[in-house]
C-alpha cells in the first residue's frame, strides 16, 4: 500500500485484526465469502484451518483474484486447528472447478526461486499458482518463462 498498490487483507479472528501491523478487515467466512475483485489473491497457510463445510465461501473468496497463489497443509501435518489437511490434488481439483487453470511450471519455478534465494516459506513445500480462464481483461498476468 505504501507503494501505491491497492491491497486488502482480512482475518476471521478479531484479536488478529487488532494485532495486525497494517490495517486488515475482520471477516469470518461463516458469514459468506469476502468479496473484493483483484488481480492477485495470496492465501498462505489458511485453507487447512477452514472446515470443509465452509469450502464454498473459501473458494468463492479465492476466486476474487485473476491469479491465486496459495499454500496448504498436507495430511498428517501437525498444527493448531488443522481441520482440512489435503494433498495438492484436492485443492487443484476444487480451484479448477471454479474456472482456473493450475500452473505447475510457474508453481515449481516460484518454489525454486524461493529456495535459491536462501529462504524457506510454506510455498516451497505446497505452493500452487492458478490463473483464471476466460478473463475478459486483456493479457495474462502470469508470463511463462519468468
Amino acid at each position: 500500500q505504501r507503494r501505491g498498490v491497492e491491497a486488502r487483507g482480512f482475518d476471521g479472528l478479531r484479536q488478529n485484526v487488532g494485532r495486525a501491523v497494517i490495517p486488515i478487515d475482520w471477516h469470518d467466512l461463516r458469514w459468506g465469502p469476502y468479496v473484493w475483485e483483484c488481480d492477485l489473491v495470496v492465501c498462505c497457510e489458511v485453507v487447512e484451518h477452514v472446515d470443509p463445510c465452509w469450502l464454498n465461501p473459501l473458494l468463492t473468496t479465492l476466486a476474487n483474484g485473476r491469479v491465486i497463489a496459495m499454500t496448504h497443509a498436507i495430511p498428517g501435518q501437525g498444527g493448531h486447528h488443522h481441520v482440512n489437511c489435503q494433498p495438492s490434488e484436492y485443492w487443484i481439483d476444487h480451484v479448477e472447478r471454479r474456472g482456473y487453470r493450475y500452473l505447475p511450471v510457474e508453481s515449481a519455478e516460484g518454489q525454486r526461486r524461493i529456495e535459491a534465494a536462501g529462504h524457506w516459506t510454506y510455498f516451497v513445500d505446497t505452493g500452487l499458482i492458478f490463473e483464471r480462464l476466460g478473463d475478459p481483461r486483456t493479457g495474462p498476468l502470469i508470463q511463462t518463462g519468468w
